[in-house]
């Protein structure tokens, strides 16, 4: 029971934080490092995605995510493949015809057969969870995580709820104009 209260207080206490940050950067540098107190990863990136583009905003163990890194240049070119081949910037619905604000891609190697071997060896490992996050009008962005085990039951379901509560953030700061989706070259 102990161990089961105190991860119950480490999740109340990361989305309380999560509310509170004041910048998008803040809010997201938060959550792909502190997302491991609830979850294992091997990396955790948040990024974002605005005009058919894609830029990585931060990522976990990093200062800043780099926009011309290898890593950077990598997923941004795989997002944006996946997002139009998969039909990704759509907005998901229920059946009953509400908006989801979150839609869960897992893959694994199998699934990047058609990318060079050393990139993937590189800059993925077998198992990855991509979390597209939506408003009411778009998609914002999303969390790429990096495991090398499939995410799981509650470990999934926390990751869904974080997300969500990401995708509000996003949202926020987008409606605040506290961030510039134009300012991607």
């Amino acid at each position: 029971i102990k161990q089961e209260l105190i991860g119950l207080i480490k999740l109340i206490s990361f989305f309380k934080q999560l509310r509170h940050k004041k910048t998008l950067k803040e809010t997201g540098f938060f959550f792909v490092n502190d997302l491991f107190n609830l979850v294992k990863y091997r990396q955790c990136i948040l990024w974002l995605y605005s005009g058919k583009k894609v830029k990585l905003l931060c990522a976990s163990g990093q200062a800043d995510a780099g926009s011309d890194s290898p890593l950077s240049e990598f997923l941004s070119k795989l997002l944006k493949e996946r997002i139009a081949d998969k039909g990704f910037d759509q907005l998901p619905e229920t059946e009953e015809g509400n908006i989801e604000y979150v839609r869960l891609e897992k893959t694994t190697f199998s699934d990047y057969k058609d990318l060079p071997e050393e990139d993937v060896k590189e800059f993925i490992s077998p198992h990855i969870t991509n979390i597209y996050l939506y408003d009411d009008e778009t998609l914002l962005g999303g969390v790429w995580i990096d495991n090398t085990a499939p995410l799981l039951g509650m470990e999934e379901a926390v990751v869904i709820d974080a997300a969500d509560a990401l995708a509000a953030d996003i949202s926020r700061f987008k409606g605040q104009n506290n961030i510039s989706f134009q300012s991607f070259s």
